[in-house]
């Protein structure tokens, strides 16, 4: 990884630790993933050749960046989604910092209505955003999962009581193999089988 990007990685990781010391409320902070999970998302992403990503939950893009880097590693895209129009400048930026302008786009909107208008098929997904709509962001995008791609989502050790049902419900699916990883804050790693 070049020196730039670790400066910028590192720099995000910091702002994010000190906005959750600062105890600045949900709706304000970055709500970043953790170092470890960043760098399993890449290597998951390498690993399974991904070459067609998608992310709910842009933010400020700290966990794009790990993602987006993986799919420039393959030769593939990104796509991420974010409804905040602050959180959207700011990633923008540090997509540009990290040099991934060509490799990831961003929608700006509700994410629900601008994955139902995606015509697209995904090799790997990434879920991390409002907790209460994990179920109907998995049930909207698994269509549009290859056989064989994979959906992760976050915080699902963090919030285990409220994300019991988004574990229970993919576990339940006769078309996914689905396990707990946990690091981080907890990654629900889903396989779609048939």
């Amino acid at each position: 990884m070049k020196k730039e990007i670790i400066e910028l990685i590192k720099e995000l990781e910091k702002k994010d630790a000190e906005e959750r010391i600062q105890g600045l409320p949900v709706s304000v902070r970055m709500r970043n993933i953790t170092p470890d999970v960043g760098l399993f998302l890449n290597i998951l992403v390498k690993a399974t050749k991904s070459t067609s990503i998608l992310e709910i939950g842009t933010s400020n893009g700290y966990s794009t960046i790990w993602l987006g880097l993986a799919a420039k590693y393959n030769n593939g895209k990104m796509l991420t989604l974010e409804v905040d129009p602050r959180k959207v400048t700011m990633a923008k930026e540090n997509f540009s910092r990290a040099n991934l302008e060509d490799t990831v786009s961003i929608i700006e909107g509700d994410a629900k209505e601008s994955i139902k208008q995606l015509d697209k098929e995904f090799d790997f997904v990434f879920i991390d955003a409002e907790k209460e709509d994990y179920i109907e962001y998995f049930d909207l995008v698994f269509p549009k999962v290859k056989i064989g791609g994979i959906i992760v989502a976050d915080n699902v050790v963090s919030h285990a009581e409220q994300l019991k049902v988004y574990c229970d419900h993919v576990r339940a699916n006769p078309d996914t193999q689905s396990v707990l990883v946990p690091i981080g804050r907890g990654e629900e790693v889903t396989l779609k089988i048939r």
